[in-house]
Order: C-alpha cells, then sequence, then structure tokens
C-alpha cells in the first residue's frame, strides 16, 4: 500500500484528502505542526502535501527535511498564494504548486498519478535488488553481495561518491529481507547535533530515538564518518547493548539491524580520525563498495532512459532520447554520479520544445589544470591534509566564503567544512 503524508492545520481539508487517499489506496498519515511533520518525515511516503501556513511556523521551513527520493512527489497546498512563496517552493524540492480550494478530481488524479509511476513496470534483468537498476559487470558483485547478506542478520557498510547509490542499496537490503520492523534513517552530515543526539537517545516524554522507531527493522546511519566521535561512541554502546540484550533473551537476530555509509573508505575515514575502529569493526561485519558511474559502462543509459520513462508516465507524454544524447551519456564522466545524471536528464526533458530530448553536457576531458581561477595544481606526493586545505579554500573564496555554498560545491557537509577549518586554525593559531 502506498503511502501519503498530509502535512495541514486544516482539519476539514485533512479528513478530506485522507479519506480520498484511503479510498484510492493509500494509508494517510497527518501532521498539522512543523514539529509533528518533522517526526513524520522520518518515515518515508509516495506523495507528501504540504500546506505553507501551519500554527508554528511556514511549512518552507521543513524543505531541508524533505527528500524527493525518500518522501515522493511533493506538492505544494497554499490558501494564501503569492509569488514569492511560489518562487521559494518551487525552486526547493517542490513538484507541484495548488491553490486552495481545488477540485477533488485535481487530488484524485495525482493520486492515480503516483500510484501508477510505483507499479511502473520494469526493464527485464535491468534491476537486481529494488530500486537499482544496473546491467554492468561493475555493479555484479555488490548486487550480488547485497541479495546474498539481506537474508542474514550482517552489519554492512556501504561505501562510494557522493550519489552512488548508498541509500538504494541500504533500502533495497532491508527490502529484501525478512525483517518486519521499518527502515529508519539516521542523517548524519546534515542534521544539528543536538538533534542527533534526540535521535539517538529519544526526548524525554517525547517522541522515541532511532533504535526504537527502527525495532525489528532496519538502522540506515548515513555519512557515518560525520558522525561526532563521542557520538560515534555513544552509538557503539547503543549497538553493542541490544547485543547483550539478544544474547541474554536468547534470541537469533538483533532487534535492529545497522546497515551504514560513508563517502570515504574505512581505512582512510579511520587514518583521518574521521571513523573509530572500534565501530567500524561492529558496524562492518561485511563493507560493499559501490562504483562510481564512470565505471559503469552502459548503465548511464539505462539510468536516463528510466528517468524518461517515468517522466513521461508522470505527464503523459512520448519524448525521447536524441541519439547525440546517447553518446553524450555513454563519454560523460559524471563527477555527480547517478544524481547528477538524473538532474542533467530531468533538466532536458524540461526544456525539450518537442518530443526529442537533447541532453547536453561538456564531455571533452579537462587539460592540465594551472593554479588561478577555479582550477589548482597538485604535484604527486602533496599530502592528502594540504590538497584538502588548498581545495576548502579555494571552494570559499569561489562561494564569497558561503559555507554551505562552499560544502555543496564540494559535495560535502557544512560540518566538515567547520570541521577542517577549526583544524586549520589549530594548526595555524595565528
Amino acid at each position: 500500500m502506498s503511502d501519503i503524508l498530509i502535512i495541514d492545520d486544516d482539519s476539514s481539508f485533512a479528513a478530506s484528502a485522507a479519506e480520498l487517499a484511503r479510498l484510492e489506496g493509500f494509508a494517510p498519515r497527518l501532521a498539522t505542526t512543523v514539529a509533528q511533520a518533522r517526526e513524520q518525515l522520518r518515515r518515508d511516503s509516495d506523495l507528501l502535501l504540504l500546506d505553507l501556513e501551519l500554527p508554528d511556523g511556514s511549512g518552507m521551513e521543513l524543505f531541508p527535511d524533505i527528500d524527493p527520493d525518500r518522501h515522493g512527489r511533493i506538492v505544494i497546498i497554499t490558501g494564501h498564494p503569492s509569488v514569492e512563496t511560489a518562487m521559494r517552493a518551487v525552486s526547493g524540492p517542490v513538484s507541484d504548486y495548488l491553490i486552495k480550494p481545488f477540485d477533488p478530481k485535481t487530488l484524485i488524479a495525482l493520486l492515480r498519478e503516483t500510484r501508477r509511476i510505483a507499479r511502473m513496470v520494469d526493464v527485464p534483468g535491468s534491476e537486481p535488488i529494488p530500486g537499482v537498476f544496473a546491467t554492468s559487470a561493475a555493479m555484479h558483485e555488490p548486487t550480488r553481495l547485497a541479495r546474498a547478506l539481506a537474508a542474514t542478520d550482517a552489519s554492512v557498510l556501504l561505501t562510494g561518491e557522493t550519489g552512488t547509490g548508498k541509500d538504494l542499496f541500504a533500502r533495497a537490503i532491508h527490502a529484501m529481507s525478512d525483517r518486519r520492523g521499518r527502515f529508519v534513517r539516521l542523517e548524519c552530515g546534515s542534521t544539528p547535533r543536538d538533534r542527533l543526539v534526540d535521535q539517538l537517545f529519544g526526548v524525554p516524554g517525547g517522541a522515541g530515538d532511532a533504535f526504537a522507531d527502527a525495532d525489528g527493522g532496519t538502522l540506515f546511519v548515513d555519512e557515518i564518518d560525520e558522525l561526532p566521535l563521542d557520538l560515534q561512541g555513544a552509538l557503539l554502546q547503543r549497538i553493542e547493548r541490544q547485543l547483550d540484550v539478544a544474547s541474554a533473551s536468547g534470541l537469533q537476530d538483533a532487534p535492529v539491524r545497522i546497515v551504514a555509509a560513508s563517502r570515504l573508505e574505512p581505512e582512510s575515514a579511520m587514518s583521518r580520525g574521521h571513523l573509530r575502529e572500534d565501530l567500524y569493526y561492529r558496524i562492518a561485519d561485511v563493507h560493499i563498495p559501490l562504483p562510481a558511474l564512470r565505471q559503469r559502462e552502459d548503465d548511464a543509459l539505462l539510468l536516463a532512459r528510466r528517468v524518461v520513462q517515468a517522466l513521461n508516465l508522470r505527464y503523459d507524454l512520448e519524448k525521447r532520447l536524441s541519439p547525440k544524447s546517447a553518446r553524450v551519456l555513454r563519454h560523460h564522466l559524471w563527477p555527480g554520479n547517478v544524481r547528477e545524471l538524473q538532474n542533467a536528464v530531468h533538466r532536458a526533458y524540461m526544456t525539450a520544445s518537442g518530443n526529442e530530448i537533447v541532453v547536453a553536457l561538456d564531455t571533452s576531458r579537462a587539460p592540465a589544470p594551472i593554479e588561478g581561477g577555479d582550477t589548482i595544481a597538485f604535484t604527486l606526493g602533496t599530502p592528502w591534509a594540504e590538497i584538502e586545505r588548498r581545495m576548502l579554500l579555494k571552494a570559499l573564496a569561489h562561494c564569497d566564503n558561503d559555507k554551505t555554498a562552499a560544502a555543496r560545491l564540494l559535495g560535502i557537509s557544512v560540518r566538515t567544512v567547520h570541521n577542517h577549518l577549526a583544524r586549520m586554525k589549530d594548526r595555524d593559531p595565528a
């Protein structure tokens, strides 16, 4: 059954929308405040209806908590439209912007379209594990391991560049397992420390912690190398405590299965002080490195066609990739991996004037970099710490010292930027 999350303090609208959703085969969940919504957003959904006017703040405050990959189609609903709010909404993770009151048929169409896309027929043989589309040899071993491990209680560490599908693999391992509990994601890279503490240990008299939420299921600890070291120690204690309880109770499986992810290889993360060694050995019974998209042969073309197929279903069109686009997709290096590809194809689809989609990317290999402008030159043997320092300073200069923009440019979290700056200050107090 598909899930819909309705975030609206208008009880009449919320009740009507929930009833329509039930009739269309959805399981509705409701939130009437920003605070309630943040708790509900810890769970996945297929469709999200978000009112901008809530009693304790604006619905746009929730944008950092919303992930289209986890929460599905994002639809803004408001009875107080303005050009400013519309522009801010569509620049965020929003798919549609509806003004109340609107015809119930509009919502029914949204529900049916969401369900149709969810049931989309897949290319035979292209989905070796749920949600992961690949035919390349480079993906054979990762998908084989994921299938083999799903039926076990082994903890798994997924590593790979940003956008390589670590979240999808974690969800697939959970989906293929016999666990009947929930899949809960603990985002360590972008979540403020106080919220991480609340999620690890719970709030007195309030919401439970991540382990309670994932009881009988899977806890996905994303960007575990971004978790502060003291909280890594606390996480280790929680994991060992649940194993002791399971052993004392004679349980065969741990109440919560741990799957973790990192952009860094474990040896690098430990040597650079980003990952505790004792925690690593507890969370990585098996390590699955995921290849970059540039290493996956023709998977880029397969994935691009999947994006076009989904968009055609959504908009009831029959667009297709041009022959030139196929060549571009095969030869581009994709530094942003699958996420970059999805954005590029989506942008080309939306801007295509006819049925043929032209994906225009610079596929030429860059010449040897020369120091200056937006390039940095390194010689073989340059210490890694020096490379990181110069990259960070160059990114900050490029972004006018905007740390959030610099983090986005480098593909790291804002916390990592602050941590590097603090270490640089300690080394050079002057």
